[in-house]
């Protein structure tokens, strides 16, 4: 038995569908830009591939999420060390010195 493909029905085998905007391009929700299909893929659909930037978001993310622990942490640290947990006041000085220590302002 032969391994049939179809043409993606809903880009038309182009693997991407036009935007209201002309630059923006949309890739396929049928086929994920794979254009062609073959018959199990035409009536179920294709397993979604992460592309590179889906991947980069969620990095940043996870970085981003990473980053605000970090802060926090390093905030207590500091917080606990010059005022006291009974302190309830931390000036932007203190946030300053605590993001140089942890290297995210230079």
């Amino acid at each position: 038995m032969e391994n049939e493909t179809y043409l993606c029905d809903k880009c038309n085998g182009k693997g991407n569908i036009p935007t209201k905007n002309p630059d923006v391009v949309k890739v396929c929700p049928k086929c994920h830009g794979k254009k062609e299909l073959d018959w199990i893929e035409n009536v179920v659909g294709v397993t979604k591939i992460k592309s590179f930037t889906d991947i980069q978001q969620e990095i940043i993310e996870q970085m981003g999420d990473d980053m605000v622990k970090k802060v926090d942490e390093e905030m207590m640290k500091m917080y606990t060390k010059t005022k006291g947990p009974s302190s309830q006041n931390i000036n932007i000085t203190t946030i300053l010195k605590v993001l140089k220590e942890i290297e995210i302002l230079k």
